[in-house]
């Protein structure tokens, strides 16, 4: 994590079975480069690295995805769709079907101040968790 934290990541299992598959494929190739057998996941494959074990860079991981965002959306798109942006999707989307401390947990953030600024509930949202609340309440007087 952030800062060289230790941090355990959750993985649904499609992704797991997407991390299992690139990982066995991958295995093949670093023995073959007299590689150790246990890597990051996300390491670097080109000759620059040579022999050596390193992590891809932020700014590799966002070329990553400008690349697919140009190809399938169109040069407008770029730079709408970030790895940052994904992980406000994420945010929110947690917030939105749990609640704010499952998302801070998950986005392993500190404070519940820095998740509330990745959340972006809609007007909507707010005015129908207001109603679903208050009219609980008077359900239960």
């Amino acid at each position: 994590g952030k800062g060289d934290k230790q941090a355990i990541v959750r993985f649904s299992p499609r992704s797991l079975q997407y991390i299992s598959l690139y990982l066995s494929l991958r295995s093949e190739l670093d023995q073959q480069q007299g590689r150790q057998k246990v890597l990051p996941i996300f390491a670097r494959h080109d000759k620059r690295a040579s022999k050596r074990v390193l992590p891809i860079s932020a700014r590799t991981a966002e070329n990553i995805v400008t690349d697919y965002v140009v190809h399938f959306l169109g040069e407008e798109a770029r730079g709408t769709i970030t790895p940052h942006t994904f992980r406000h999707y994420f945010v929110t989307r947690v917030a939105r079907q749990h609640d704010i401390l499952v998302a801070q947990n998950l986005a392993r953030h500190e404070s519940i101040s820095t998740t509330s600024g990745y959340t972006h509930l809609t007007d909507t949202e707010i005015d129908q968790a207001y109603e679903a609340i208050f009219s609980q309440e008077q359900d239960d007087s």
